[in-house]
């Protein structure tokens, strides 16, 4: 009985090189097959650019106040979930900690509560979600437009700056002449 308890225990430790717990080893492994391994910028990136499970959900009967305030605070929720998933990297936190990410994504919620509670104009939680998101998705766009619009204004300065620089450069040249 015992030269069989040392093969076994033998075997045991050759396939366990790292001499870790089994049950920790199999935790580790359960967690791994669960949530894959992903870079927290392709986090996300996938949780921004939404998925089929959020557009049925929203669409769903039974969903509640709670909900819709989720869904329309993605946005910001997305910037929550980077934050955290951040600062399980071990060489990159660009965060201290995630307070304030947490802090803007309960105001967003209960705003888009309050929001529907006294100014939902007649609409469904779901009419609501599809309003709102759209209405975000403009201010957006019309935030990179103008943007966009800076930048180009700031180039435009740029050029008529070095254009008065060469001409009094060259009026300098000249009266030396």
């Amino acid at each position: 009985m015992t030269e069989n308890f040392w093969q076994q225990e033998k075997e045991r430790i050759r396939k366990n090189q790292g001499n870790i717990n089994p049950i920790i080893k199999q935790t580790f492994e359960d967690k791994q097959a669960l949530v894959p391994n992903k870079n927290f910028r392709e986090l996300y990136y996938n949780c921004m650019k939404g998925d089929l499970n959020l557009k049925s959900w929203e669409k769903s009967d039974s969903l509640s106040l709670e909900d819709m305030g989720m869904l329309i605070c993605r946005d910001v929720g997305c910037e929550l979930q980077y934050c955290q998933a951040s600062m399980a990297d071990p060489y990159e936190k660009p965060f201290e900690n995630c307070d304030e990410h947490f802090k803007k994504f309960y105001q967003c919620q209960e705003q888009e509560k309050r929001r529907y509670i006294y100014d939902n104009q007649g609409r469904t939680l779901q009419e609501q979600i599809a309003f709102m998101l759209e209405k975000k998705k403009n201010e957006r766009m019309k935030n990179m437009v103008d943007e966009l619009e800076r930048e180009k204004n700031k180039q435009i300065r740029i050029e008529q700056i070095n254009k008065e620089r060469e001409t009094k450069h060259k009026m300098t040249m000249d009266q030396k002449l």
